[in-house]
């Protein structure tokens, strides 16, 4: 089990193996080694700390090279007397996650936000002409394009929120995905919030989570379109496009930009929170 001591000469870190017998040996005693860089014998006390040694990636000593001139014989010979400490042991740090996890917070109340205000103006607390005109919701589907409509009509009527599914069950998913994108913003928001309780980000999940969520957000945003295609009359992909833009519906696209956020986020914070130590 190596013990390291610094040389008084020369300044050069030293690895040694202590005496088999350190247990026995009295506190005054010094055990004697020789610098392999600049020569100088050291006389080390082998402190209290020093007899519990632990295990040290052993430093290979310099290449020898004459010894400096400025030391003279005297100084060669003389002893110079040392403490040892045990072997360092190199524990990598690591920063806090909680900047990460309060990213995340932020965009997944982003997502229920923005359907927290298209509900607000929908049922009249938020007076607006035509929400239509700015994309809250879209004209083509309207039914389900709001997350918060579909869980007050899923708690209203369970019938109804039912019958979505009986013509056709992939149509029906595609009208709820709004609802799919509460849901995984809800779930998103507080597996953050506890990590960053504990100054822990979990990568693989958020990489995996925001994956998830951007294919929701896609579909949320194409149901209508899709569905159109399950009936053999949709548009083409740059008409479905296009009709948002010519009626000036541009929030519309706020749905996959947040989650297309969410994921360039997750695929940057793939970095490790280890603290790299710069060599001197």
């Amino acid at each position: 089990m190596a013990m390291y001591t610094r040389c008084p000469a020369c300044k050069s870190e030293i690895a040694f193996e202590p005496p088999a017998n350190i247990a026995s040996l009295p506190e005054t005693y010094r055990h004697r080694i020789k610098c392999p860089n600049c020569g100088v014998t050291i006389g080390v006390k082998l402190n209290t700390v020093a007899r519990q040694p632990v295990p040290q990636t052993a430093i290979a000593p310099r290449s020898t090279e004459e010894r400096p001139s400025s030391y003279s014989h005297e100084e060669h010979a003389s002893v110079h007397e040392m403490e040892s400490v045990p072997a360092r042991t190199t524990t990598a740090k690591k920063k806090s996650g909680i900047g990460r996890n309060i990213i995340m917070m932020i965009i997944s109340l982003l997502f229920v936000g923005f359907y927290v205000v298209g509900y607000f103006i929908v049922n009249g607390t938020i007076h607006l002409d035509n929400y239509f005109s700015y994309g809250i919701l879209t004209d083509i589907s309207p039914i389900y394009g709001n997350g918060l409509l579909g869980f007050y009509d899923f708690l209203r009527s369970f019938d109804t929120f039912k019958g979505f599914f009986h013509g056709n069950l992939l149509q029906g998913l595609l009208t709820v995905m709004p609802m799919g994108i509460c849901v995984l913003a809800a779930i998103t928001f507080v597996v953050a919030f506890i990590s960053a309780c504990g100054k822990k980000y979990g990568r693989a999940f958020n990489l995996v989570w925001a994956i998830l969520t951007f294919i929701v957000s896609l579909l949320a945003f194409f149901g209508p379109f899709l569905s159109s295609l399950l009936d053999h009359q949709s548009p083409s992909f740059v008409e479905y496009i296009k009709y948002f833009i010519n009626k000036e519906q541009y929030l519309q696209f706020v749905i996959p930009a947040l989650g297309f956020l969410q994921l360039l986020f997750s695929l940057i914070f793939l970095k490790s929170l280890k603290i790299k130590k710069h060599k001197a």
